[in-house]
């Protein structure tokens, strides 16, 4: 079974590059739509699970919504063949009436949903039970005012250095003190205000030990003058963090 591209003037755009669709893949099993073949009828055809569909549908109208607009906002962008390539992704699905696997070409862009959510998803399979059997972990979030487009760049770069020396710092005080080594996990978040037109670049951090997590929080706010302590978060670490966690990873 496949579906069907819409017969829509887009893909005769005349600013649009000439796009090959790359040979279907199989989908692992946090990608696949068709029903487990175990579960499935001994004989006949073995059917998709509707909810499955629906499940991705949202997704996909918004990635494609995403990646056609910004395609066409943007035609002479060196960025223009990964957004067709996000409009078009898993447009097509073959299922095995054999087997009950589904292949589809997937964009792995950064800004698709659909890929997003499933780049997530392996990321929580192959870090959750090794996260869930570190004790004393805590959930530390550090941030500074906004700032202009113009700056986003290079404050990226600033605080992400910052971060490192903390830790970097931290390390060293821990071998001469012969504790723990450090363990954390930083990823960064940007958000924007359509209203003041300025980014908010801040760092999520996992981190073993509340000592060390108020160390680095205190390295922060050190070399941070502009910081305020209010804005920034230190809690003991849940289920829920794993996910807050790696669903940046996937933004």
């Amino acid at each position: 079974m496949q579906i069907q591209k819409p017969k829509a003037g887009v893909f005769k755009h005349p600013h649009r590059p000439t796009y090959n669709r790359p040979k279907a893949s199989g989908l692992d099993k946090l990608a696949q739509l068709a029903s487990n073949p175990t579960k499935a009828p001994q004989s006949g055809p073995k059917p998709l699970f509707s909810q499955s569909f629906e499940a991705r549908a949202k997704p996909k109208h918004k990635s494609a919504y995403i990646g056609l607009n910004l395609a066409l906002a943007n035609s002479h962008s060196p960025m223009v063949k990964r957004y067709w390539r996000q409009y078009r992704c898993s447009s097509e699905i073959e299922l095995d009436q054999a087997t009950g696997k589904t292949k589809t070409a997937y964009c792995n862009t950064r800004t698709c949903q659909v890929c997003g959510r499933i780049r997530t998803a392996k990321m929580i399979n192959q870090y959750g039970p090794i996260i869930e059997q570190t004790p004393n972990l805590y959930f530390l979030t550090v941030t500074a005012p906004t700032i202009k487009g113009e700056f986003l760049r290079a404050e990226i770069m600033a605080r992400k250095e910052r971060i490192a020396r903390g830790i970097k710092s931290l390390k060293q005080y821990n071998r001469r003190m012969k504790l723990d080594d450090v363990k954390a996990i930083v990823k960064l978040e940007v958000t924007y205000n359509e209203q003041s037109k300025e980014h908010h670049p801040h760092l999520h951090i996992l981190i073993q030990g509340e000592e060390n997590a108020k160390y680095l929080l205190c390295h922060w706010m050190t070399n941070t003058p502009n910081a305020n302590i209010d804005a920034q978060d230190i809690r003991p670490a849940d289920t829920g963090s794993c996910i807050e966690l790696f669903k940046y990873i996937s933004k």
